[in-house]
């Protein structure tokens, strides 16, 4: 039986990735690289990082001991509750960083955190996360770079749209939409 959703488990995929395979493999090897400990998906409100990054989720998460932690941090409204999201989401019972890098340090996991740019000053307690725990790898979405030490930025652009001379819904962005409107039945 599946877990249901809740603090630290991997949300349902709502829909098939599209259009993102070449930046789903450079994502992918970035984690796997084991210099890179913090990873920021990059780019405006909607263009699909949280759609990426659950995806990134799954497929590497059976690369690390722990698995993949997912942290939403949309609800979070203060810096300063991060390290207690990222806490709970572990179930760790001290929500101080000290002893949430104590619980990581040996730990091999991938830790999304979803939704940061509105909590950037508390990128550098991430930072000193990636930093202190060599197993750990970091992914995060936000439509800003936290500007810390090791981070690695991997913008994300619109997906292409069909050129004047093609003719039908071709293309990712295209089948993206034809992929949402077939779910809420626009077509029938």
């Amino acid at each position: 039986m599946t877990a249901p959703w809740g603090p630290g488990r991997l949300p349902p995929r709502p829909n098939t990735l599209v259009g993102r395979e070449d930046t789903l493999l450079i994502a992918s090897r970035l984690l796997s690289d084991r210099r890179i400990r913090l990873l920021t998906l990059r780019g405006p409100g909607g263009i699909g990082k949280t759609r990426l990054a659950l995806d990134l989720a799954y497929r590497l998460g059976p690369d690390f001991e722990g698995g993949a932690v997912w942290v939403s941090l949309a609800e979070v409204r203060a810096p300063s509750e991060v390290v207690p999201a990222i806490a709970q989401a572990l179930r760790v019972p001290s929500q101080a960083c000290a002893d949430l890098l104590a619980h990581l340090e040996s730990r091999s996991l991938l830790l999304v955190l979803d939704n940061f740019e509105h909590l950037t000053p508390a990128a550098s307690e991430v930072a000193a996360l990636a930093a202190g725990a060599p197993q750990l790898r970091l992914l995060v979405t936000s439509r800003a770079a936290l500007h810390v030490r090791g981070e690695h930025e991997l913008p994300l652009g619109p997906l292409p749209v069909p050129g004047p001379l093609e003719s039908g819904p071709v293309g990712p962005a295209a089948q993206l939409f034809v992929d949402c409107a077939r779910k809420v039945d626009i077509f029938s």
